[in-house]
């Protein structure tokens, strides 16, 4: 989603919520809770809540920073 500048809306898992707080591009469900991700969902259709993130995220540099290159780079430092 987000490398088409559309907000995100993701489980808290791994470094989501990191994530999601660094490059305001979306909001973060319980994890494993169908109904907290179907009321994340709702509320940025009925209340446009997602306009907000494509006015404020950061798409462009979460892709860039995240971007395949960049991923494997910094696995292979921490490995080497």
């Amino acid at each position: 989603a987000a490398n088409f500048n559309l907000p995100v809306i993701s489980s808290d898992v791994g470094d989501s919520r990191d994530v999601m707080d660094k490059y305001l591009i979306g909001e973060i469900a319980r994890n494993n809770d169908p109904i907290s991700m179907s009321k994340r969902i709702l509320g940025f259709i009925e209340n446009k809540k997602y306009l907000s993130y494509k006015k404020s995220g950061k798409f462009k540099q979460f892709v860039k920073d995240y971007s395949l290159d960049n991923s494997a780079a910094l696995f292979l430092n921490k490995i080497c």
